[in-house]
């Protein structure tokens, strides 16, 4: 099984390459810090799994982007998101650009490698923890919505709660089940993953990093 390794750390691409090289049943091809040479090289040696981090440098082509571009022009290749950039919202993302997996990098190594398996064998790879977010109910009620809208803004509960003539329990409530529902952890996610949010909220312009 060839593979290839894309981190925009070079001790990360170290380490991961002397413990994959171990193996019999698979050999590292190549590892890049790059998008861009990753893509130059794929065109002429194509692998037959890459595991990616989810965000490179900001120069980077990075993210859903470099993943939808992957699938475009490498069909047959299947894509691991091995990256420490965790949430819901990323991993759906993820899944929705072509990735065939996704695996934080605290994971244990034998976790990786159950990952790559799969993920070489057909399969879709996730944490139990992702799969069970996405067994369940993530559909926003127009009141979340509205609450995760006007946070986005800059409203502040008590500013919300005053407008709408509701107490702060209860906007407090409506915005901390559309952060269960978005797996959001706070509002330092909710402005860190806003892309990802207002795709979710619809007829929001879609520019920026998820970073």
């Amino acid at each position: 099984m060839g593979l290839a390794l894309l981190d925009d750390h070079q001790v990360v691409l170290h380490g991961m390459s002397i413990k994959l090289r171990e193996r019999d049943d698979m050999a590292v091809v190549g590892a890049w810090t790059g998008s861009r040479a990753l893509l130059e090289s794929l065109a002429t040696r194509p692998v037959d799994v890459l595991l990616m981090d989810y965000c490179l440098t900001r120069d980077e082509i990075d993210g859903c982007q470099l993943i939808a571009l992957l699938r475009t022009h490498h069909p047959q290749m299947r894509i691991l998101v091995v990256s420490a950039h965790h949430s819901a919202l990323i991993v759906d993302a993820a899944l929705r650009a072509g990735a065939h997996g996704y695996v934080c990098k605290t994971v244990d190594w034998p976790v990786l490698i159950e990952a790559i398996l799969r993920v070489a064998g057909n399969h879709r790879y996730l944490s139990q923890a992702d799969q069970d977010w996405f067994g369940t109910d993530r559909q926003l009620s127009p009141r979340e919505r509205d609450v995760l809208r006007h946070s986005l803004a800059g409203d502040s509960v008590s500013a919300l709660a005053e407008r709408q003539g509701l107490s702060e329990k209860t906007i407090s409530t409506q915005k901390r089940s559309a952060y269960r529902k978005l797996g959001l952890h706070g509002d330092a996610d909710l402005f860190r993953l806003a892309p990802l949010v207002y795709r979710v909220l619809g007829g929001e312009p879609e520019s920026g990093s998820e970073r």
